[in-house]
């Protein structure tokens, strides 16, 4: 890093993802070296921006087009880029349609989702390319080698645009974007995840983790695992004499079972102790609604057996 140059956060952060192996292999900063697929390399700072021709305009015709029987992953893919795409200010409502069937003006702006597994090595790898020239329509395609691949597309060139992904949730610029960043003509950007298993390992011990996620939470949780190209979800468990198993490790054979469960407010398990949630101190008892703080599948399941 230059002397006296700050690195942005948000630059910092995607570097770190890519370094855990969660972005691409050619998922660079704007200023790299990106390999295109000739096997030569270009500058991605030598594109010029494509001017999609307003912003959050009512007249501006924006199609996303998937194959006639596109799976499900290819429909979310499409569904991921509508979402991209309104976060970022630049369309209002895209037409999601079947290759087909759809009639794109030649004014209008135009994604593809294809898969071609016979173009690439690798079943995640992917490529964007750019399809027509400067001053005409656009014309983008997102090619993936599986619809998987088709998927990390999507969230690669929203990137791209400035979102972030994490496991907070995603992040867009507070200013609606004016351009799209893409590829020069002919030189389409490739890449693949860094590593064939990325995940993550939480700790279901504790009042501050996945232990106390309703359905809601978990969904959010996987669904922000899925943007980060996470393909892998290991949660640690404890079993030993003293019944530390718990629920999410729990079987039943032959009528017997573990004497499992997962903690809320009121269980006793090492480093705190049960109490009620109105003996917090320092307010803290305006933010539970009830006695017992924990998921709902523990506190409202009648027993440890109905919670599992």
């Amino acid at each position: 890093m230059e002397p006296g140059k700050r690195i942005r956060r948000r630059q910092f952060m995607q570097d770190s993802m890519a370094l855990l192996g969660a972005g691409s292999v050619a998922a660079t900063s704007q200023s790299a070296q990106v390999p295109s697929a000739h096997g030569n390399s270009h500058t991605a700072s030598d594109s010029a921006p494509w001017r999609l021709r307003a912003t959050l305009d009512p007249g501006q015709t924006v199609w996303i087009l998937t194959p006639p029987e596109a799976s499900f992953q290819e429909r979310l893919a499409s569904r991921e880029l509508v979402r991209g795409l309104r976060n970022l200010g630049l369309v209002r409502d895209p037409i999601e349609a079947a290759m087909a069937g759809a009639q794109p003006g030649a004014s209008d702006s135009v994604f593809s989702l294809t898969v071609k597994s016979e173009d690439f090595k690798h079943p995640e790898a992917y490529e964007i390319a750019r399809e027509q020239e400067d001053g005409k329509s656009l014309r983008a395609r997102l090619t993936g080698a599986t619809p998987q691949a088709v998927l990390y597309a999507v969230f690669d060139l929203l990137e791209r645009q400035g979102a972030f992904f994490g496991l907070e949730g995603e992040v867009y610029p507070l200013e609606p974007a004016r351009t799209l960043n893409l590829p020069p003509l002919n030189q389409p950007w490739r890449a693949r995840p860094r590593f064939n298993t990325r995940g993550l390992l939480p700790w279901p011990d504790f009042l501050n983790c996945i232990t106390v996620f309703n359905r809601e939470e978990h969904r959010a949780y996987l669904e922000a695992m899925l943007r980060m190209r996470f393909n892998t979800l290991g949660i640690h468990v404890y079993s030993g004499a003293e019944q530390w198993t718990e629920s999410f490790l729990s079987f039943e054979y032959a009528g017997a079972g573990h004497l499992a469960f997962t903690d809320t407010s009121a269980t006793n398990r090492w480093g705190y102790l049960p109490q009620r949630t109105s003996r917090y101190g320092m307010g803290a008892p305006d933010l539970f609604a009830h006695e017992v703080f924990g998921s709902e599948v523990t506190t409202k399941a009648a027993s440890c057996w109905e919670g599992q």
